[in-house]
């Protein structure tokens, strides 16, 4: 388990707080055995602090900002992607079990790293906060319910999907015309050092035609 969370916090920065999420378990639902969670907050501290130490020579997407108004600039922008969660939380608010308080505060511990980083405000990072968010409704919920909301959440991703995938196949196609025409060039991309470029597809950022060169080149 070790192991695996070292490897979450080296490759995401709100990793740093699962640790808190251990924690929270063992004092709602665990054995509350502490222990065994001794070194997890120790590598959880000692990243975070170097972290926070060396956040001003860090680039403009990696700086910390804990100002309430980023914060809630932040938190604003994430929240299309999570209120659909809310509703049936409100409707069985009284009936809640310590699972989906485990839940909720999971995601609300590992969104916060998230929203100090206006920099880096992407939905696809709240795959790990909505793992707690969906168990704190999966327990909440009757069964019955449950099913219900399982089919309108599927049909509302199709939905959603349908009306990305014009947009997305798109830019896939230019994008591919961009790398085949890149590749034509051949062998004289592999003699310099320094690549300047002048225009590339709208879907296809630096590190894109960076990558693309890599891979042309060798």
């Amino acid at each position: 388990a070790f192991v695996c969370f070292w490897l979450a916090i080296k490759s995401k920065e709100h990793a740093v707080l699962l640790p808190a999420v251990f924690f929270l378990y063992e004092w709602t639902l665990g054995e509350r055995r502490w222990k065994p969670l001794v070194p997890f907050f120790a590598a959880s501290v000692g990243i975070g602090v170097q972290g926070l130490l060396s956040n001003r020579a860090a680039g403009t997407d990696y700086q910390l900002h804990f100002g309430p108004l980023s914060v809630a600039r932040t938190l604003w922008a994430y929240l299309p992607h999570w209120w659909f969660a809310v509703p049936p939380l409100l409707v069985w608010w009284r009936r809640i079990p310590k699972a989906a308080w485990w839940g909720m505060a999971w995601f609300a511990l590992l969104l916060g790293p998230m929203l100090a980083l206006p920099g880096r405000v992407n939905p696809v990072y709240l795959y790990v906060p909505l793992l707690g968010l969906a168990l704190a409704v999966g327990s909440s919920v009757q069964p019955k319910w449950g099913a219900a909301l399982l089919v309108l959440w599927l049909a509302g991703n199709f939905l959603w999907m349908r009306s990305l995938r014009r947009t997305e196949l798109t830019q896939a196609d230019n994008n591919r015309a961009y790398f085949e025409q890149l590749a034509q060039v051949g062998p004289p991309l592999a003699e310099p050092d320094l690549y300047i470029y002048d225009g590339n597809p709208e879907g296809l950022d630096w590190w894109g035609v960076a990558g693309a060169i890599r891979l042309i080149t060798g």
